[in-house]
């Protein structure tokens, strides 16, 4: 069982079973069941994003399931039965889920952990990226610089037409142009903003 503490919403696999049961925290009451597969096991839920992570080691998959249509959105195949996906874990800062895998055959990951990325939405992220920017107590000249190339992008993001995502993806790279002309920004800095403009725009599906 895993709890959403954000939409106070529970939810709870049987590995005998091929359903999500969705539970209202307040009163356990069944508010919706979602058919999955064959062979759950554990189960992680992620407030940040409001999506739910199910292992399936049978079919050495990882299912993600939107908490707020109570739907799957994905299932990542990790390997042909191996490895086999048993435990995981979810930070909910970063929304990267972490994947304990068994298996006794290193050829197919053996004993090991799958680092997934299921990231927020592009306008969660930049709106986080203005908010590490300001954070970072620069010179008004560079965080000035660096909040106008993501106001930019959140701009072109929020008039996206018809799925065109090129201008927001060149106002991205804009971004990161930025950041790396800017002496101010520690190394670590530098490196923290331009891996979440990247991650952004391996969202978005940029080329």
């Amino acid at each position: 069982m895993a709890v959403n503490t954000v939409t106070n919403r529970a939810y709870t696999v049987d590995q005998f079973d091929f359903k999500l049961e969705v539970l209202d925290a307040g009163d356990i009451s069944l508010l919706a069941t979602v058919t999955l597969d064959f062979g759950l096991r554990k189960i992680a839920v992620n407030p940040t994003t409001n999506r739910i992570h199910v292992t399936q080691p049978a079919g050495a998959s990882l299912w993600i399931i939107d908490g707020s249509t109570n739907t799957y959105t994905n299932r990542l195949w990790l390997g042909l039965y191996e490895p086999l996906p048993i435990s995981l874990a979810v930070n909910p800062q970063t929304s990267y889920v972490y994947v304990a895998n068994g298996g006794g055959n290193p050829n197919f990951g053996g004993q090991s952990i799958s680092v997934i990325d299921d990231p927020p939405e592009p306008i969660v992220q930049l709106q986080s990226l203005v908010e590490r920017v300001r954070n970072y107590n620069l010179t008004n000249g560079t965080s000035n610089s660096l909040d106008s190339k993501l106001q930019n992008a959140l701009d072109a993001l929020g008039s996206m037409n018809n799925g065109n995502i090129s201008n927001v993806c060149n106002k991205l790279n804009s971004f990161i142009n930025e950041v790396e002309s800017h002496q101010e920004l520690t190394t670590e800095q530098a490196t923290n903003l331009i891996n979440a403009g990247t991650r952004v725009r391996r969202t978005l599906g940029c080329g």
